[in-house]
């Protein structure tokens, strides 16, 4: 028998059937709940993408990714938590939005999850440039006591 089929014989025996050394507990999908479906940005301003992932099998890592608002990250989590399986992760992730983002361009920003065991879950978070999160500047002092609506809706008084 010719040399190069042994090797290639006792190199397959060596590789394993998959990729992945873990056992699958319930081989679901993973589950994302992203804070808000939508965000408002302002340009130039940082924002925070938050969100909770959660998988019985254990989280292998989180892609964030919008090639035109140059985002794509990965989170590896395995990398960063070594031999611990993350069942559970809160993620918030800053970002700073572009000062040459167009005021009311929209963004679909695709929110990957990935297990241990292969199985992968995409939300998208619409993120709009036309928020402005800037407090408001009063140059002449109202007369007695005012409410102010911030754009979260929660009301601020003076």
């Amino acid at each position: 028998m010719p040399i190069w089929i042994l090797l290639a014989l006792a190199g397959a025996g060596f590789q394993s059937c998959s990729d992945s050394d873990f056992d699958p507990v319930d081989n679901q999908n993973p589950t994302i709940n992203i804070a808000a479906k939508t965000i408002h940005v302002e340009q130039g301003k940082t924002f925070s993408i938050k969100g909770n992932v959660k998988d019985a099998d254990g989280i292998k890592s989180i892609r964030l990714s919008n090639v035109e608002m140059q985002l794509v990250k990965t989170i590896d989590l395995l990398d960063i938590y070594g031999d611990s399986l993350v069942h559970d992760y809160n993620l918030d992730y800053s970002f700073k939005a572009a000062d040459t983002w167009e005021e009311g361009k929209s963004f679909a920003l695709e929110i990957t999850a990935e297990d241990v065991v292969g199985n992968k879950t995409t939300e998208i978070l619409n993120v709009k440039a036309d928020g402005d999160s800037s407090n408001p500047v009063f140059t002449q002092a109202p007369a007695g006591e005012i409410t102010v609506l911030v754009q979260d809706g929660k009301a601020t008084r003076l």
